[in-house]
């Protein structure tokens, strides 16, 4: 079976004759299990070769994932965790407070996760400590503390890319940076002033939304604006270049976010 649970549970089953239930013919093992029944038929619509249920909301997600753990169904709980992702990325702290309720850690990082797509409110707005509301203090602060930690770090490695005098040419030096030939150092990048202020732009912004996706918008939405201010020819290169710029940004930034661990208190 798709559980090693469920195999053994089958062989602690009663016969249905000594238990009360007028669903079961006598003949039939009968094991009672904690979930609701609309959790079950998720669960097991996962298992069966049939297609896949799509979760709507928060609660029935998190129910199908404590039930998928608690069996060990290792595939279901992948999936549902996605499922979980892309609801959390439309409400994220209010994911992040049914995770935080139902004490699932797996959950609670990928709504943590999720919050850094947006700058992070106070908590004394009306809307957000009503969506907070179950939280304790200790679990919001550790949500605070988190994102802190994510957006000091990735405006640093973002940072980096303004002051970067490497000695390696990247795809986009020829338009960003000026090449100087050092004595006894050799050819060295030197980064424009222009460049300068374009990363220090998408690394303040990026303080607020320490998320790669919101680096590679923001890298997108400056793109433009830079190269006509600074009158470039050659327009169809730069931006090709500074894509490339905005997809390396974006992996410099999902290393260093995921370094930085959620530390939960429950």
């Amino acid at each position: 079976m798709a559980s090693i649970v469920f195999s053994n549970m089958l062989g602690d089953a009663e016969p249905s004759g000594k238990v009360q239930s007028k669903h079961c013919p006598e003949d039939v093992p009968f094991v009672d299990l904690t979930e609701d029944s609309r959790t079950l038929e998720h669960l097991l619509r996962f298992i069966y070769p049939i297609e896949r249920p799509v979760l709507s909301t928060l609660i029935s997600t998190l129910r199908v994932l404590a039930a998928a753990d608690k069996y060990m169904i290792d595939f279901v709980t992948k999936e549902v965790l996605e499922q979980f992702k892309q609801l959390a990325e439309k409400e994220p702290l209010r994911a992040y407070a049914a995770a935080f309720v139902q004490r699932n850690e797996a959950a609670l990082n990928v709504a943590a996760r999720a919050c850094l797509l947006r700058p992070l409110p106070n908590v004394d707005q009306p809307a957000v400590s009503e969506q907070l509301e179950s939280v304790t203090v200790a679990g919001y602060f550790c949500l605070r503390t988190y994102h802190l930690h994510c957006s000091v770090a990735a405006s640093a490695v973002l940072r980096s890319h303004a002051t970067d005098t490497s000695t390696s040419e990247k795809p986009w030096y020829a338009f960003t940076h000026d090449v100087c030939e050092m004595y006894m150092a050799g050819q060295r990048w030197w980064p424009r002033d222009w460049w300068a202020r374009f990363v220090e732009s998408i690394a303040a912004s990026a303080g607020a939304t320490p998320h790669p996706r919101v680096v590679q918008m923001l890298v997108g939405r400056l793109l433009e604006r830079g190269v006509r201010d600074q009158h470039l020819n050659d327009h169809f290169d730069v931006a090709r270049a500074l894509e490339a710029f905005g997809q390396e940004a974006a992996s410099d930034v999902e290393a260093v976010i995921s370094a930085v661990k959620l530390e939960v208190r429950f």
